[in-house]
């Protein structure tokens, strides 16, 4: 199953966003350079912003392996505002290049590793990323006095180039009441078979997994046939703030030596 844009075509364009990544023609991914031995993605939902927190823990099958790829569906990329990928344990911000296209329906980013790892070596990247406009609201309009819903939409399976032995996805919601998310017999295809259960909450918490065994996510045949698209519905009571239009005007005064800004801000409510 291919993932909808639906996200991507309700965003409002990101005209404040600054994203600074070098763009190149990269050489692809090597499927068997490397095996995920676990990915973790925390998502927190809120409003304008989402904060994804993703950790790799990752085995070398090679020697020399100098970089990582990661990657993003496409609508996660196009709503990517702020990217940091780092070593766990340093705070040290590692070098990233994106494709200068998509592939496959993701777009890679290849991560410079300080040190080569050896076959057998292992490493645990973190990246944190900032979307903006990723959740859309359900109903569209409310009543003053009515509460304000939110419906965030991602893939089930985190996009990978290699092949993930464990890995889960944790969403926190802003308030306890969630309307509805994703519960399939579809998505139970590489959970636990011990306790049959793909997605449990826990208060605030939705977590999805722990699935075994996962292939590469980001091939052409994983994305039309085992990708799943999962939706979380839930209630957001702040405004959803965009900012379509800003102006800076700078005056600078020779006589006065001085510099005078006037910044004209236009903001809208993209929520309900």
């Amino acid at each position: 199953m291919r993932l909808s844009s639906l996200r991507r075509s309700r965003a409002v364009a990101a005209t404040l966003s600054y994203f600074f990544l070098a763009t190149a023609s990269l050489e692809l991914p090597k499927p068997r350079s490397y095996e995920n031995t676990a990915i973790v993605r925390s998502i927190d939902l809120a409003g304008s912003t989402t904060e994804v927190q993703t950790t790799y823990q990752v085995r070398s099958l090679e020697d020399n392996n100098s970089a990582y790829y990661i990657a993003l569906s496409e609508d996660d990329a196009a709503q990517l505002s702020v990217m940091e990928v780092k070593l766990k344990g340093s705070q040290t911000p590692l070098e990233v290049e994106t494709h200068h296209a998509p592939v496959n329906n993701a777009w890679l980013y290849r991560v410079t590793l300080p040190t080569p790892l050896r076959a057998n070596d292992n490493a645990t990247i973190v990246m944190n990323t900032v979307l903006l406009h990723g959740s859309y609201p359900l109903p569209e309009a409310v009543r003053q006095n009515e509460p304000q819903r939110l419906v965030y939409e991602t893939g089930l399976y985190v996009p990978s180039s290699y092949e993930t032995v464990l890995q889960r996805t944790k969403f926190r919601v802003p308030h306890p009441e969630i309307i509805s998310f994703t519960d399939t017999p579809a998505l139970h295809k590489y959970a636990d078979a011990a306790n049959n259960k793909a997605v449990t909450r826990s208060g605030v918490t939705i977590t999805y997994g722990p699935f075994h065994f996962v292939p590469a996510t980001t091939t052409p045949s994983f994305n039309e046939e085992e990708q799943q698209l999962i939706k979380i519905h839930y209630t957001y009571d702040a405004p959803v703030i965009a900012v379509p239009k800003l102006r800076r005007l700078a005056e600078v005064s020779h006589w006065g030596a001085n510099l005078n800004i006037q910044d004209e801000i236009w903001l809208k409510n993209n929520g309900a």
